[in-house]
């Protein structure tokens, strides 16, 4: 299995989602009432992230380098959305709390994915196989 498997399809998703954030802002804020700003941090961050996602499939050395700093990232966004939503859940309408639960499912998919694969590839580094 080869990280830049999931590397890429996390680089389309986060690329997707920063677009998205980008052109539906108002519409999202409507369901998730974060601060008009906050939208905008977001959609650049995530739009950042998607670039050293989409530089990591072209270059596997980096990849290498980076993949554990990307699983980390992935876990701490599950960790502070899955509090920010226990703490806030009553201020998101019901879609919104489907969209960051969905997001989630998603986000903890994909860092499972890049987990197995980066796993996958210390074994056959270090000679054992998989």
């Amino acid at each position: 299995m080869k990280i830049q498997h999931p590397l890429a399809a996390n680089a389309v998703f986060s690329g997707v989602s920063a677009a998205f954030i980008a052109l539906q802002g108002a519409w999202l804020q409507e369901h998730i009432p974060l601060l008009g700003w906050m939208w905008t941090v977001a959609a650049a961050g995530l739009a950042l992230f998607a670039l050293q996602l989409a530089a990591m499939v072209v270059n596997p050395r980096l990849a290498n380098m980076l993949i554990k700093q990307v699983i980390v990232s992935d876990a701490l966004w599950l960790l502070a959305t899955s509090i920010g939503l226990m703490l806030y859940s009553a201020e998101l309408t019901n879609l919104g709390v489907v969209i960051v639960m969905l997001i989630n499912v998603v986000v903890g998919t994909l860092a499972w994915w890049q987990l197995a694969a980066w796993k996958a590839t210390r074994l056959v580094v270090k000679g054992h196989g998989v």
